[in-house]
């Protein structure tokens, strides 16, 4: 079948068809129940809190943070930067490290570094101190969403993974929303309390409830299904039996360290550029929701409270599409396909403000319509996972490459894109954005090719590898394999009856 098949005719694969008539049991079911009620409440909720301790510097800033410390005003993006410079130096490394230490220490660890140094931002004196403590704040926050992506990727199957991912990446919006009230709250009950300003008490509370939280993950985070967390009180022996069988079913590689080898096959890799330049163009082509506040403020008729408001109602439709769109992905044939399909979408809100001529309901409606298809990201996330489960290492360190390129480019791009003293009215963004999604949807395609030429043939040698030697193969700390020949099949000690089974080699992508 093509890749333009009909949803309703195209064929499923061998394991994708196999899934969906396989009946879980109460136990499986239960096990499944228990990773969302755990996994998924962990890495939700740390996502929001880590986008209230991002953006509590903003509402320190204009409560009083500015006048206590002298500061002239380009601190402010000098905060920003610090923080960037932290996060994007980091970020590989972290997904290197998280290969090699628990998860559920791992994460926790970098969470609790971090609400300490939250806590400590409310101690500062002057711009340098908050400058070091930004840098810093950064490099821990890193690990969170792409050490959680791994996480959910490794527990979850390829057609249950794809909702979660979104849900998960609800918690974006979601944190938008509680992050002026909570804020607001917090300024308006403690400021003056205990001798310290309304600003510094943002910074308290917040690396309180991060700290917390962290503590929290110890406990809930199960590591691997071939390495489980010993703290984690909700996971039994049962559990852990289904989750191994669950990757065997799946024809999953089990984590690993990740050593020189991971590192090349990787960056030698053409998925990583070609996914890192779908991923980018993706984010820079929908960029124009984030200033959605510019314009509102521009038409001089609603106070800031309403103006608030718009723009919590526009996270709340962003909310909903994600969760919405997560459903629809897990249910949908092809991934690629629903990303072009959603990308393509995005052509009608930027085609309109292209022309920006046009009535105003009609760029009320645009600006809208740029949070309804709104899953790019998880579900290009998915679509890796299911084209790499034969190498956990590749797949970790591949996501935490994409999002640093993506962060290096956001970090200066936004500036010539979308600059500030142009608003509400930028003289090419609009169509920048345009330009940029035939460009996705060609990378789409050719991602689509390269995964049928060069990985979907040692996706299947690993798929052979396991389907003969089970409990060999898939116990075994794998990385990806490439190609079977006569010479290099070996006998099978492991198995009931001795059988041949072909010896697995490794080379780049």
């Amino acid at each position: 079948m093509g890749f333009w098949t009909p949803m309703r005719k195209r064929q499923r694969s061998a394991l994708e068809e196999a899934e969906a008539n396989y009946v879980k049991s109460d136990a499986e079911k239960r096990l499944v129940w228990k990773l969302d009620l755990f996994l998924m409440t962990f890495g939700f909720i740390s996502q929001v809190i880590k986008f209230l301790d991002q953006t509590a510097i903003s509402t320190a800033y204009v409560s009083g943070m500015k006048e206590d410390l002298g500061l002239l005003g380009n601190e402010l993006n000098f905060f920003t930067t610090y923080f960037n410079i932290g996060y994007a130096i980091f970020l590989i490394p972290s997904q290197y490290f998280i290969t090699w230490f628990r998860p559920s220490l791992y994460l926790p660890t970098l969470e609790l570094a971090w609400g300490v140094i939250t806590c400590l931002m409310a101690t500062v004196k002057d711009a340098k101190g908050i400058y070091a403590l930004r840098a810093f704040l950064g490099a821990f926050e890193s690990s969170a969403y792409p050490g959680m992506t791994i996480l959910l990727t490794t527990w979850y199957t390829p057609m249950e993974l794809a909702r979660r991912m979104c849900i998960y990446q609800a918690a974006q919006p979601c944190g938008s929303m509680l992050s002026s009230a909570f804020q607001n709250a917090v300024y308006g009950t403690l400021n003056g309390k205990a001798g310290l300003a309304g600003w510094k008490w943002l910074f308290v509370v917040d690396g309180l409830i991060t700290i917390v939280w962290a503590i929290a993950g110890i406990f809930f985070l199960p590591d691997y299904p071939n390495k489980r967390n010993p703290r984690a009180f909700w996971y039994n022996n049962t559990d852990a039996e289904l989750a191994l069988e669950r990757n065997r079913r799946w024809k999953k590689a089990p984590s690993k360290a990740a050593g020189f080898a991971a590192l090349r096959r990787t960056f030698l890799s053409p998925v990583l550029y070609i996914f890192a330049a779908i991923y980018i163009s993706m984010n820079m082509s929908t960029a124009g929701g984030n200033y959605f506040n510019l314009w509102v403020k521009s038409l001089d008729v609603y106070s800031v409270q309403k103006i608030n408001a718009i723009t919590l109602s526009a996270y709340a439709v962003n909310a909903v599409t994600l969760i919405t769109w997560g459903f629809i992905a897990d249910w949908f044939p092809s991934l690629p396909f629903l990303l072009i399909l959603e990308v393509s979408l995005q052509l009608i809100p930027n085609i309109i403000m292209s022309i920006w001529n046009v009535p105003q309901g009609a760029k009320w409606f645009s600006y809208y319509f740029l949070y309804i298809p709104s899953s790019y990201s998880p579900v290009s996330f998915a679509w890796i996972a299911k084209m790499m489960t034969h190498d956990a290492e590749s797949r970790s360190l591949l996501y935490g490459a994409t999002i640093a390129l993506n962060y290096a480019i956001q970090s200066w791009s936004g500036v010539l894109i979308w600059p500030a003293k142009q608003a509400p009215h930028y003289s090419h963004a609009w169509q920048t954005s345009c330009g940029l999604i035939p460009f996705c949807i060609a990378m789409i395609f050719l991602l689509v090719w390269v995964d049928k030429r060069y990985i979907k043939p040692k996706r299947d040698a690993y798929t052979l590898a396991v389907e003969e030697a089970p409990e060999t193969v898939i116990d075994e700390t794998m990385a990806e394999p490439t190609g079977i020949d006569e010479k290099d099949l070996r006998v099978n000690p492991g198995a009931k009856h001795p059988t041949v089974v072909p010896k697995v080699t490794y080379l780049a992508a």
